[in-house]
């Protein structure tokens, strides 16, 4: 089975893959996890759509945004 959503951190240099998740609930439970031990910000990514999801360390997830560093969509 392939997970929708991806999870990535934010880093200095760009965004570091974390892990994948079945839906956006359960990525958004798992930076509530991850951002306990290791604060920062979260990006979820649903690879179906393509949308992108700034998740807060309070587990609010943002609407679809475009993220400043991608390239054109097709």
């Amino acid at each position: 089975m392939v997970l929708q959503f991806n999870v990535f951190r934010v880093e200095e240099n760009g965004l570091c893959w974390v892990e994948s998740a079945s839906s956006l609930a359960a990525a958004t439970a798992r930076v509530c996890e991850l951002a306990a031990h290791s604060m920062g910000d979260y990006l979820v990514v649903d690879q179906r759509t393509g949308e992108k999801y700034a998740i807060a360390a309070d587990g609010v997830a943002g609407p679809p945004a475009s993220w400043p560093n991608e390239g054109p969509r097709p």
